[in-house]
Parts: C-alpha cells; structure tokens; sequence
C-alpha cells in the first residue's frame, strides 16, 4: 500500500550509490498486520520495477529493510526470488518475522522501507506500512 506522502528516496548513504534509488512502481509488505504470537514465518515484500528495469539487473544481493526513524537498523532477506522479463521485473524478498519483531520491540503502525541493489551501483527502493500487535483473539 504504497502512498504519495513519503516519496522522498531513502537518505542512507550506504544505499545511496551517487545516484537517486528507483522507486518501486508496486510495493507491498505481507502480512499487512504482525502478530507478536504464534510461530515464526516469513514476511514477504514484493517490488515491481519500473519499466526499463529487467530481472537481469537485479543484484544477486538479497534486499535490506530499514527500520522506521526513530529506530535504527536493518535486517537482510533471508532470500529473494526474481521474476520477470528483460525489460521488467518482479522482486520477492523474504524476512524473518521473529527478526523483525526482536528489532521493534513494539506496537503500532511502522512504514518500513526495503532497499535492493541493481547491477551497475544503482538500489530500487520500496516503502509500506504493516501493523505489529499482540493476540486480538477472535
């Protein structure tokens, strides 16, 4: 659920590679809410890349999620899975829930922002909001 208000490209000089990131043109981070219960499982965010950009751009580097500000931090995939064609790709990056509940240590609605490398330097960048609760019963 990508949204206009924080168009900007993610200020990280580590990701920041001389030129301006791309930003996903589809973004979306699944489940949308986290529950701190239960067992563990993957939290999926899936990137479609502009136009332009091909599957064989994509680095061999699995994606990083950035925490929200005023966290800090990050968690590398565990795994991403590429689709797509030589002029458009689909990127799947996989994390792991425990991992990312451990780093927030809380509830409430978080934008978290999922950077990956292009070959060449270049990142694309892609940014969502989930909601990380504890039990709501049923």
């Amino acid at each position: 659920d990508q949204t206009d208000e924080s168009h900007n490209p993610p200020d990280d000089n580590e990701i920041n590679t001389g030129e301006e990131p791309s930003l996903a043109q589809n973004f979306t981070i699944l489940p949308e809410i986290i529950r701190d219960t239960g067992g563990n499982y993957e939290i999926q965010a899936t990137a479609i890349l502009p136009a332009g950009i091909g599957k064989d751009d994509i680095e061999d580097i699995p994606p990083v999620l950035y925490l929200p500000k005023p966290l800090s931090g990050k968690i590398n995939a565990t795994r991403q899975i590429v689709y797509g064609s030589d002029t458009r790709a689909k990127v799947i990056a996989l994390f792991d829930k425990t991992e990312l509940l451990n780093a927030i240590d809380g509830y409430g609605h978080f934008r978290l922002t999922v950077i990956g490398k292009l070959k060449k330097g270049q990142s694309w960048y892609g940014q969502d909001t989930v909601c990380i609760t504890g039990y709501t019963g049923r």
